[in-house]
């Protein structure tokens, strides 16, 4: 029986020596994942500061953009009126030679036209 215990304690100590080999491995493994995992934590960190700066970019775009958009309905407005103006001035004086053409005998009747009245606006073509 001497022997029996023997070899029941010589088991029970390679059972606690497989134990603890297991235990170094799975620490050693943890070490090694975990070193591994510290450039893809960098890796997330940086993708992150990228996406804000990416974020912080396309509001300042929009910004850009709806400032831009505002200022070009401004320019718009005022062509329009140019353009307008310049139409009405064309049309006046067409009365006015007109009117000059038919006091001055053996001309015959004035032109009728054709005329073109640009509009160099969207707004004035969006009228019509």
């Amino acid at each position: 029986m001497n022997g029996n215990s023997e070899a029941k304690a010589l088991t029970a100590a390679n059972w606690i020596q497989f134990v603890i080999v297991i235990l170094l491995i799975l620490g050693m493994v943890a070490a090694v994942a975990e070193s591994r995992l510290k450039p893809l934590e960098d890796k997330i960190d940086n993708l992150e500061k990228l996406q804000e700066k990416y974020d912080a970019l396309l509001a300042s775009v929009a910004a850009d953009h709806s400032e831009r958009v505002a200022k070009e309905g401004e320019i718009e407005t005022q062509f329009n009126a140019d353009s307008q103006l310049r139409n009405v001035q064309f049309s006046d004086q067409q009365r006015i030679d007109a009117v000059m053409w038919n006091h001055i005998n053996g001309l015959g009747s004035y032109p009728a036209g054709p005329y073109f009245q640009p509009n160099i606006s969207q707004q004035a073509q969006q009228l019509k």
